[in-house]
């Protein structure tokens, strides 16, 4: 995903200072009456690379090093990472705290060195956001510093003799914009939203049409809740709001749904082979393996499980127990959209009814639990470890770190598999490897370009205008697809901006209005790794919506409604009335998943363009005329009309007058 990204940048240090720090060190050896064993030999000259090396957001890159002193036993040698200020002079300058979760925020790495004297590691880079102290950003250049650990104490003020620096660059952000006392627009919602936020934000910052964006990372729950609760401009979703929560919030101003990013929900991996100590990559899991893993169901066994062992054959899977899995906590669109797919598996449902095909027993505590659900929830109080956390950062931190939801860092001389569900771009800026999940084709697919935009096809439209998955592969109207179920990833996932369309302010107007049509246009354009540029249908859709917005000062006119034709039917937005759930039972879970078929028998609505077909019926010269004036001014030629005893034939015309929704 980053062009410049895939740079790889080498550091080179000279034999001079080595072996001048060798020297002293034997004077000070030999001052001492020490004798010690002679160091491994190694290679003439210690190289550095990090890959990427540009473009750098919160992600993991790889640290790799060449002519080194090969690590002894006894950790001796071993290597520690660093990320550093630019041009470092002294440890001073790194970020030292030790390795997550130790402290919450600890990036430091150590790794091993060859008997070659090559190694790597994958370590977190961090710009500004994630970790002030360093302030790293595209206007302050970092590095990355690697040494080998001799025993020797290092204070802050010294550099190791052996450290080899390697710079690395970062991308435009929030660190690189002027400071702000307010934001021009501020949204909040879905986590999967939020690094497409952070680049456009970034990229809005500066110029002469500059716009200051704030985005709060949360789920789509809380970005409807706090929409509708008028606390922010846009709210951030993946599902359309329910008919209970508009209901609950009967003041809500009329709104739009606008979609700004398309991406994918992952089941990833974090596991080795314990012969080859090579991460496994390529793993296959099905619905029912999900519904173990969610349900904490006898995980002591799930790495021997006969289907995830036919589903992979040849694959070594780690001998020890499989770490309870991590998965959020919080109410969120991902989670009923996994839940969804999960359940539209009948080996799935029979494993949750206590009827599995390969006799694992449901874990009695799960007995109750509805599904489709939209929160993952410890439903044992007795098992102290199986706990979702809050956060999708904290997810994937906890997955690349090898973290168990409940604990800290496993003993070292554990083999032990970590698996997690969290969104692609989450995946892909931890590296953590996406497994391929059976789809209801019965294929295993993992999330490509080609299978989401597979998946995109079979998409469903709600009555709120939102696309959803179609979790059982097939076309609207219930035809299956051999060719596209068969590619389709199954948990494809739009994410839409709620977005008022009627403004007291006319510069908020504006500012959203050209907040949508960037991100609609040169906005799809260099997205963050994980994420997939809209279909045309749907940047057109998103530029409807934002013609629609309306400030105080919008002139009001009336038009005649022209029907469109019955194969492409207007959209309800949302706007008013009733979008409808797209999940029937309870907020809470329950019920099964029933989208409701296009009405136009295409795709799901995946390529009709969004948008209200209207005429103006009439034109106004100087002020905007007001309905009463209009009805006065009919009403007086009228009664002029029939006084002279000439009342032609009247043509019945329907008008109405434009006040920001969809209705005709």
């Amino acid at each position: 995903m980053h062009s410049a990204a895939a740079l790889t940048v080498r550091a080179r240090v000279g034999r001079a200072p080595r072996v001048v720090a060798a020297m002293v060190g034997l004077a000070m050896l030999a001052a001492a009456g020490s004798v010690v064993a002679a160091a491994p030999a190694r290679a003439e000259a210690r190289t550095l690379s990090v890959t990427p090396s540009a473009e750098l957001g919160n992600e993991v890159v790889r640290v790799a090093w060449t002519g080194f002193t090969p690590t002894l036993t006894d950790g001796t040698y071993g290597v520690i990472v660093l990320q550093c200020r630019a041009n470092p002079t002294r440890l001073g300058d790194c970020f030292t705290a030790n390795t997550y979760p130790d402290p919450a925020e600890g990036n430091r790495l150590g790794g091993v060195t060859a008997a070659d004297g090559t190694g790597s590691v994958l370590f977190e880079v961090r710009p500004a956001a994630n970790l002030p102290e360093l302030a790293c950003a595209q206007s302050t250049p970092c590095s990355i510093l690697v040494y080998e650990n001799d025993g020797v104490p290092v204070g802050p003020d010294d550099l190791p003799p052996s450290a080899v620096v390697a710079p690395v660059e970062f991308a435009r952000s929030r660190a690189d914009c002027p400071d702000v006392t307010d934001f021009d627009v501020r949204a909040d919602g879905a986590a999967s939203a939020a690094p497409a936020f952070y680049r456009w934000a970034a990229q809005r910052c500066l110029g002469n049409d500059a716009l200051v964006l704030d985005y709060t990372e949360t789920s789509s729950t809380s970005g409807r809740e706090n929409f509708l609760n008028g606390l922010v401009d846009l709210g951030i979703t993946s599902l359309p709001a329910t008919d209970d929560e508009l209901e609950s919030h009967s003041e809500h101003p009329e709104f739009a749904y606008a979609p700004v990013d398309m991406t994918a929900i992952t089941v990833v991996i974090n596991m080795k082979d314990p012969a080859t100590g090579r991460r496994l990559e390529n793993v296959v899991l099905s619905p029912r393996l999900v519904a173990r893993l969610v349900t904490n169901s006898d995980l002591s066994t799930f790495l021997v499980d006969r289907e995830l062992r036919e589903l992979n054959p040849g694959v070594r899977f780690p001998t020890a127990t499989l770490s309870p899995p991590l998965l959020r906590a919080e109410r969120s669109a991902a989670t009923q959209m996994v839940t969804s797919w999960m359940v539209t598996s009948k080996d799935a449902r029979d494993f949750l009814a206590g009827a599995d095909k390969h006799r694992v027993p449901r874990n009695p505590a799960w007995r109750d639990q509805r599904y489709p659900t939209d929160a993952f929830a410890n439903n044992s109080p007795e098992d102290d470890q199986f706990q979702p956390r809050t956060g999708q950062r904290t997810v994937g931190l906890r997955m690349f770190y090898g973290v168990r939801p409940a604990g800290t860092v496993p003993e070292r001389t554990e083999i032990i598999g970590f698996i997690g569900i969290v969104d692609l771009p989450t995946a892909q800026r931890f590296g953590l490897p996406a497994a391929k999940i059976v789809n209801a084709a019965g294929a295993a697919v993992a999330p490509t370009d080609d299978s989401v935009r597979a998946g995109f096809e079979l998409m469903r439209r709600t009555r709120a205008g939102t696309l959803v998955p179609a979790y059982d592969a097939a076309d609207p109207d219930g035809t299956p697809d051999g060719d596209t179920a068969e590619r389709a990833y199954p948990l494809v996932k739009v994410d839409y901006a709620m977005v008022p369309t009627q403004l007291d302010d006319d510069d908020k107007a504006d500012q959203i209005r050209g907040l949508l049509e960037y991100i609609a246009t040169e906005g799809q354009d260099d997205l963050p790794a994980g994420y997939f540029a809209l279909p045309d249908a749907l940047r057109e859709q998103t530029l409807a919506v934002a013609d629609r917005i309306q400030g105080p000062a919008a002139p009001t006119t009336t038009t005649t409604t022209v029907a469109p034709p019955t194969d492409t039917p207007p959209i309800d937005f949302g706007s008013s009335g009733d979008p409808g759930p797209f999940f029937s039972g309870d907020s809470t879970g329950g019920g099964t998943a029933t989208p409701p078929a296009s009405t136009d028998g295409d795709d799901g609505g995946a390529e009709t363009p969004i948008a209200t077909r209207e005429i103006a019926a009439l034109a106004t010269t100087g002020a905007p005329l007001t309905l009463p004036a209009l009805l006065a001014l009919g009403g007086i030629a009228l009664l002029g009309w029939a006084a002279s005893g000439a009342v032609p034939a009247v043509r019945r015309v329907v008008v109405r007058v434009r006040r920001g929704t969809t209705e005709p």
